[in-house]
């Protein structure tokens, strides 16, 4: 799917930034409530509101041609997360696609790692804004996050890379797998999954991939984090009583300490 496709000629570089518009006037011309565009503008950030000496809110023509593209998105299926995410691309960014909108991941990876070095948030958020555009939420995941955090691992082994850009990677897509479980659809299914990591495992991003994807597929998914406590997850599995758990253990010490909950955890239930 290409640019034109999914925008039809709008960007909101079109429309007036001047802010003249209450709250209230914004929500009667564009259909969307009052409450929705404060939830819009507090999980997404957007629209993009000015404020006047008292406090109150002021939206331009921008804003309001941006919240009624939105409420289209929306109307048509598109989940606000993942239309959020398109916006961005068309104010910030050019699309890595080849001729007739097949994504190349290969282009995306290596200007996903450059932002990652450079320690440029918006750049690696606006990378994977492109990729979530065009490609599912899976294809994201699997070929361009995962494959990128391969390289960063790889990259500070060797020296080439910093710590501090490694964290900064890890931490804006941290925060956009989290946005995306959030933004999935509630559960559809009877059966609850509990995921996290391995008592003494801090590396999650890898466990917050699987349970996005068991959260698309309509799971119920209780996500325990890094670095579990195994007494507490022990009193947690019997109160929940799941249909799986589900645990993640990258180093040695880790799996070890895994193994040892699954005896005890076998001993149980």
């Amino acid at each position: 799917m290409t640019m034109e496709t999914f925008f039809g000629g709008f960007h909101p570089a079109n429309y007036s930034n001047s802010a003249l518009h209450n709250i209230r006037a914004v929500a009667a011309a564009t259909g969307v409530p009052s409450i929705t565009l404060r939830s819009w503008e507090r999980r997404y950030g957007m629209p993009e509101p000015q404020r006047d000496d008292k406090g109150y809110r002021l939206y331009s023509e921008r804003d309001i041609a941006v919240v009624k593209w939105l409420r289209e998105r929306v109307r048509q299926g598109i989940g606000i997360s993942r239309a959020v995410n398109m916006l961005h691309v068309l104010e910030y960014a050019e699309t890595a696609t080849e001729p007739g909108g097949i994504l190349n991941f290969e282009s995306l990876r290596g200007r996903l790692l450059g932002a990652i070095s450079q320690l440029d948030e918006q750049a690696v958020s606006q990378v994977i804004a492109e990729g979530l555009m065009v490609a599912s939420v899976e294809d994201v995941a699997l070929r361009l996050l995962q494959p990128a955090l391969c390289e960063v691992g790889e990259r500070w082994a060797q020296g080439t890379l910093s710590v501090t850009s490694e964290h900064v990677g890890s931490n804006v897509i941290r925060f956009h797998l989290a946005q995306l479980i959030r933004a999935s659809p509630p559960p559809l299914r009877h059966h609850t999954v509990i995921v996290g990591c391995a008592p003494g495992e801090q590396h999650e991003i890898g466990v917050l991939m699987i349970a996005l994807f068991l959260r698309r597929r309509g799971f119920n998914v209780i996500y325990a984090g890094a670095n579990i406590e195994a007494n507490s997850l022990l009193l947690d599995v019997e109160r929940a009583r799941p249909s799986a758990v589900c645990l993640s253990a990258g180093t040695p010490d880790a799996a070890q300490s895994l193994r040892d909950l699954y005896r005890e955890m076998a001993e149980t239930y």
